[in-house]
């Protein structure tokens, strides 16, 4: 340091006092890593579109053939993600979802949201939370010990869960079960018991789900979205990708409707009526949905089992197959 209180180099020593760098590691120097603006929007782009940070980096490093070249590392590659997943979110997730949809409100005149809490602070306060059935059976494995080589009680456990059709036949197959295997006094079977309303399928036929099982969660919801969420998934993301699905999803129906005009599905019954009408205002795959549970309905069978007032009740089954028969009531009036 001089009198004038600034530092002054005076010697320079070119001799270095550590070894250097061996020049196919050149690349991994600071010096030599960059994140220029035309990258971040490349790898912006990419993250809208669902790819995983490190797919977009294995993307990148093999279009500028080799890591080496690419000009920045894996760890710079995943802050960047990091900071562009962070920057419009700000610390207000859920409030910028709610602002998204009020711009796309502003936008286009078919679309309209509200958002309403009860006093509690909840969304959606009347859901029926229900437990996974895959979940239930991974886990249900551990529990099984010497039984897991039964096929008999496998069977048995599965209609349990998932094939019963009534509370009165999932309550007489689980005493056969737990009687049977000696479960009585077993802790994780009753407390599974105490549980059957959040799981079991015969409890929850008092509200329509389109048939969509709880196993069936990660198959449809995710596969139709397009990406797996996790703990870390911002509801920005979600948003965003959602958006993206709707579109894909409408790009799918035009072509649906584009294939429906060269003509009608055809059908291996006779083309009776009502599946004339079904192929006119169907698409063929839908058709086809329609075609099986038509097929259904021509093979049930069906008994008068009483009358009361203006309601009949009638006992539907199918022939040949267990547990099938449902009771249906027709009020004609109504």
């Amino acid at each position: 340091m001089n009198t004038e209180g600034h530092y002054e180099i005076v010697q320079h020593v070119i001799k270095h006092n550590h070894p250097l760098t061996r020049e196919p590691l050149n690349y991994l120097h600071r010096s030599e890593r960059q994140m220029s603006d035309p990258k971040k929007q490349t790898i912006q782009v990419m993250q809208e579109c669902g790819l995983r940070p490190i797919d977009s980096f294995r993307y990148m490093s093999t279009e500028a053939c080799g890591e080496d070249v690419l000009g920045h590392s894996m760890k710079d590659h995943f802050n960047c993600c990091y900071k562009l997943k962070i920057k419009p979110i700000e610390g207000q997730d859920s409030q910028k979802v709610v602002d998204n949809l009020y711009e796309q409100m502003q936008t286009e005149s078919n679309f309209f949201f509200r958002v309403r809490l009860n006093d509690e602070g909840k969304a959606f306060p009347t859901s029926r939370h229900r437990l996974c059935i895959w979940h239930l059976s991974q886990n249900a494995n551990q529990q099984f010990g010497l039984m897991k080589a039964d096929k008999e009680f496998k069977n048995i456990f599965h209609k349990c869960l998932s094939g019963c059709i009534t509370i009165t036949e999932f309550e007489q197959t689980w005493t056969t079960m737990t009687t049977k295997y000696k479960l009585e006094d077993d802790r994780w079977f009753n407390r599974l018991y105490s549980l059957k309303e959040k799981w079991c399928t015969a409890f929850s036929k008092d509200f329509f789900s389109a048939g969509i099982l709880s196993s069936q969660r990660s198959e449809s919801a995710n596969h139709a979205i397009g990406f797996k969420a996790s703990k870390t998934t911002s509801l920005s993301d979600f948003f965003s990708i959602f958006q993206q699905t709707v579109i894909r999803w409408r790009r799918q129906e035009e072509r649906d409707d584009f294939d429906c005009t060269k003509g009608i599905p055809k059908s291996d019954l006779c083309m009776s009526p009502l599946l004339k009408h079904a192929a006119l205002v169907y698409t063929h795959t839908l058709f086809r949905d329609f075609e099986d549970e038509f097929k259904h309905a021509m093979a049930s069978a069906i008994e008068l089992v009483g009358t009361q007032g203006n309601t009949l009740t009638y006992r539907v089954f199918l022939n040949g197959i267990d547990g099938s028969s449902q009771q249906v009531s027709f009020n004609y009036p109504e």
